[in-house]
């Protein structure tokens, strides 16, 4: 359900691949401002350690793999933005 509401709300975006070249706060916020994103969670498919790196001193930006994506997160988070991988590995865990 909350899944569902950031999608009918228009917040919830797909990436193909979300790679930075370099460990950069700078980088990060480019990219998100990119996005007009002020507020998400960002879903990887593994720990991504390089995006939590330049993410850590953001308020209101909090990136999980998709093994710890819970529904206090999703609606805490105005965004949500998933990499393409993590929408198999949710199709799982939902019909599991």
């Amino acid at each position: 359900m909350a899944l569902s509401a950031r999608f009918e709300e228009k917040n919830m975006i797909v990436l193909n691949d979300f790679q930075l070249e370099e460990i950069k706060t700078k980088k990060f916020m480019n990219v998100m401002n990119s996005f007009q994103i002020q507020n998400a969670l960002i879903v990887t498919p593994d720990e991504n350690n390089d995006l939590l790196k330049s993410s850590r001193n953001i308020p209101g930006i909090k990136v999980i793999p998709t093994s710890g994506l819970n529904v206090y997160d999703v609606m805490l988070h105005k965004n949500l933005v998933l990499l393409q991988p993590c929408l198999s590995q949710l199709e799982e865990r939902l019909l599991a």
